[in-house]
């Protein structure tokens, strides 16, 4: 068997069909379907069993609510395909994604595949494609154009840092999959891929958009909280351990990692006024995982906004940086 398509569920009952209706109407035929329902108590889980009656590809695992990382690991330890493909369950997939993805392992045996993707936000459609030219990249080729944005480089260009939207070699993808800390909610893609791609003989990067992402407007900032500190922090760690020769600037490139998440936070944080939350934020930005990567994080041309909350991160002032971020957000209301 050639590919699994692995799929979490949770509380996604109005969504899950269309997702695995999109798996059933590929062109190429040789794959399994693994539906990994979390805990759901909204139904998705019997949608699931229903599917799974009525088509012999696919596999239903139950399991307690763990979180994306443990469905996903539930998933790569049932999957018998030589190629990983994982799909979220409330996104869908082009028709031909397998078939395409197929042509391409048979000419170049890649280890990888990289998809552009659609971005699906309040009945709008966004086209999105890798910071990187389409073609295959032998090591060599993948030390020139895609390790020095791995993460972030200078100007801001990173690989996505997506598992969905790629076909991935099953013996490549779960070591590192079963490796990611499941207390990682924010964060988890990356800490899975960083190593993929440093393991990864080679790589494939196409153009093609054959990943549809439903983006379900601001969440974070309606459901914002401090956790997401300690999620990022615990990714942050867990990035810390992946060292390789290939990528002489793997650690300056975690620092400027470090400090846009750091930027990212604030930025929701001042979307939910949330001035309580400043004290306790100072005491993440005090810490070590944070102090000294902020400090040392150097970037190239960025907008005024940003360099102006960078400087101030980098201080730790970030009382002065929320503020600052506020008077942009209310100036900008003013323009409109």
């Amino acid at each position: 068997m050639l590919f699994s398509f692995i799929v979490p569920v949770y509380q996604i009952k109005e969504y899950v069909a269309a997702c695995i209706e999109s798996i059933l109407s590929q062109t190429y035929e040789d794959f399994e379907v693994i539906l990994v329902d979390d805990g759901s108590t909204d139904g998705s889980g019997e949608i699931c069993d229903s599917y799974g009656e009525r088509d012999p590809r696919i596999t239903v695992i139950h399991k307690a609510n763990g979180g994306l990382v443990s469905a996903r690991q539930a998933g790569i330890r049932r999957a018998k395909g030589e190629y990983i493909i994982n799909v979220d369950g409330d996104d869908w997939i082009s028709p031909y994604l397998a078939a395409c993805s197929a042509e391409i392992i048979g000419k170049y045996a890649a280890d990888m595949i990289c998809y552009g993707y659609y971005q699906i936000s309040e009945g709008t459609e966004a086209a999105c494609t890798e910071p990187a030219e389409e073609g295959f990249y032998e090591k060599k080729d993948m030390a020139e154009a895609i390790y020095p944005k791995l993460l972030l480089d200078g100007q801001m260009n990173h690989m996505f840092y997506f598992l969905w939207g790629k076909v991935i070699r099953k013996s490549l993808l779960y070591g590192p999959q079963m490796a990611v800390d499941q207390r990682i909610a924010y964060g988890e893609d990356i800490v899975c891929l960083t190593p993929v791609y440093m393991d990864a003989a080679n790589c494939y990067i196409s153009r093609q958009l054959m990943y549809y992402y439903r983006r379900h407007g601001q969440a974070m900032s309606v459901d914002f909280k401090m956790e997401r500190y300690r999620q990022v922090e615990l990714c942050i760690q867990s990035l810390s351990r992946n060292h390789s020769p290939d990528i002489p600037d793997y650690e300056e490139q975690l620092n400027r990692y470090t400090l846009f998440e750091c930027f990212v936070l604030l930025v929701f944080v001042t979307r939910v006024k949330g001035f309580r939350y400043l004290r306790e934020i100072r005491g993440y930005m005090e810490g070590e995982t944070f102090r000294e990567r902020n400090r040392k994080a150097k970037f190239g041309r960025v907008s005024k906004k940003t360099a102006v909350t960078y400087g101030l991160l980098r201080k730790n002032h970030i009382r002065s940086a929320y503020f600052f971020l506020r008077f942009c957000n209310i100036v900008k209301g003013f323009l409109r």
